[in-house]
Order: structure tokens, then sequence, then C-alpha cells
């Protein structure tokens, strides 16, 4: 994560306004732990405009054959539900997509 938090800490210096966005999948980042520790990354963002939360698309794996690539993520799945609470309790503008 190391080159998304370097992106995201260069943007938010920047003071460029921009809509953050996070795919979730279940059972790697939708619990309320990651959510809040994401939220926590964006609550003094004065740039951010809102934050979208993404249910995983499946579907995408099917376009890798297309560019001759091995989709390695079969098993991901989208969350039966997304709590967007942790970033609404920090007063961040948030959107589940």
């Amino acid at each position: 994560n190391r080159l998304i938090l370097n992106n995201l800490s260069a943007l938010i210096e920047s003071g460029v306004p921009f809509i953050a966005r996070t795919p979730v999948i279940a059972g790697v980042n939708d619990s309320s732990e990651n959510l809040s520790a994401t939220a926590e990354l964006v609550k003094n963002a004065k740039n951010l405009q809102r934050f979208e939360l993404l249910p995983y698309n499946g579907a995408a794996g099917g376009k890798y054959p297309m560019v001759g690539k091995t989709f390695e993520y079969p098993d991901f799945k989208a969350p039966e539900r997304i709590d967007a609470s942790p970033f609404k309790n920090r007063g961040i503008e948030c959107r589940v997509l």
C-alpha cells in the first residue's frame, strides 16, 4: 500500500479538490476496522469532496484474457453490505455506489 498512501498524501498536500474511491472486497477490506482506518487517513483532507465505496465487481476478471493476462483473484466477492458509517461519523460525505 506504500504507493497508494504516498499518492494519497501528495494529493491531499496539493490542495486540488478530489474524490477518493475504494473498491470493497468481502473478507479483504470490508471490516469496520479497515473502513475506519481508511476514513482516518482522509478525515482532515480539506480538499476531499467525498469518498466513494465501490462494491467489488467480479466481471472485471473477464477482461484479463483479452489482454493476455491471468486474473489472479477469481474468488473475490462483493460484500453483502457496505457500512459507510466510519466515514459519515467523521463528517466525510460518503457514497456507496
